[in-house]
């Protein structure tokens, strides 16, 4: 539990630090920065993530249907 711990700190501390950094080098306040990339861009990430799932899922759903039609 200690090491889950440490490492979400890690985290937080590398995330803060990228957010100065890019803010910094963009010439933007970091609370700026963090509403532009954490309310537009990941959410376009995750918005990509879901799509790509569902159409693995649907491809994955055929593959299964079609074999399972070849071997009746």
């Amino acid at each position: 539990m200690k090491e889950i711990v440490e490492f979400g700190l890690w985290v937080y501390k590398y995330a803060t630090d990228f957010c100065l950094n890019a803010a910094n080098l963009m010439g933007i306040d970091y609370v700026t920065f963090g509403s532009i990339f954490f309310g537009g861009v990941m959410n376009g990430v995750i918005l990509i993530l879901i799509i790509l799932n569902v159409m693995v899922s649907r491809k994955k759903r055929r593959m299964k249907e079609l074999s399972h039609s070849s071997t009746s």
